[in-house]
């Protein structure tokens, strides 16, 4: 009751509902099949598969104003959107490592963009929001990422509130590479010569390493190009921005933001 109050009075929409429902469950029965947004398709060669959460799939945008369909816009290549509100780096990695995946898309994709938020590291312990009930989380044993199980108590509302208030005061840079790499791993292995972009939306600054601001070594020295799309908006993150960039009022992106920022890397795509 403690921990419904506390995350109440931060957030007054806040409502919390407890269900059985398992994640793989629904994920196995297509549920998010149907949210999925629909494949842009270009007239180029290539393909490009896009995941992340709400800034990926589009929210309160049309479909030809989603990151996909602007990619697709810039490109010319064909752009497939696996990315839903609400999820993060762990849903990447369940729909790569997923044995039906290949046959899902169809294709085989030349780049895999990923669009990370800062929230993605709170998301990796605790659901985006506690509104949702079913949820999907992983932990590392022998250094790798096994899937946790649905007990009550990775389920409870009291974990969830001291998970959500840890890690909204500390970013484990390492964490977060580990999942970016794991899931790359993955895609190399269904995809060998996929290549494997991250879009920075936020400029996490602790995904950089301090000699260079523009750079993640860990990542580049694996072959993954880290982008801080910062660099394209005076410094500011989508938030600091014009609410003109956004879509609604949670600072969703417009397809104005994706105009300000998708001609700077368009190069990444050749």
């Amino acid at each position: 009751m403690a921990s419904y109050y506390f995350l109440h009075k931060e957030d007054p929409n806040f409502t919390y509902v407890f269900s059985t429902e398992k994640f793989e469950d629904l994920y196995k029965n297509g549920v998010f099949f149907q949210e999925f947004r629909p494949t842009s398709y270009g007239p180029k060669k290539g393909v490009i598969v896009t995941f992340g959460c709400c800034m990926t799939y589009g929210v309160a945008v049309e479909d030809k104003d989603t990151l996909s369909a602007m990619l697709n816009k810039y490109t010319g290549m064909t752009v497939i959107n696996r990315g839903t509100p609400g999820w993060g780096l762990q849903h990447m990695f369940y729909q790569l490592t997923d044995s039906k995946f290949p046959q899902e898309i169809k294709v085989k994709p030349d780049y895999i963009v990923y669009t990370i938020i800062r929230d993605h590291y709170r998301r990796i312990y605790s659901n985006c929001s506690a509104n949702e009930p079913y949820y999907l989380t992983y932990k590392i044993k022998n250094g790798k990422l096994v899937k946790s199980l649905n007990s009550l108590l990775n389920r409870s509302l009291i974990l969830y509130t001291v998970k959500s208030l840890y890690s909204r005061n500390h970013f484990d840079k390492k964490l977060v590479d580990f999942y970016i790499l794991e899931s790359y791993k993955k895609a190399k292995e269904l995809y060998p010569d996929v290549k494997f972009i991250v879009l920075d939306m936020e400029d996490i600054g602790e995904l950089y390493d301090d000699s260079d601001r523009t750079e993640n070594k860990e990542l580049n020295s694996q072959g993954i190009k880290l982008i801080d799309l910062t660099k394209y908006t005076d410094g500011k993150t989508i938030w600091e921005l014009d609410k003109k960039y956004w879509s609604d009022e949670f600072a969703h992106p417009s397809s104005e933001y994706w105009k300000l920022v998708l001609p700077n890397i368009v190069k990444e795509f050749n």
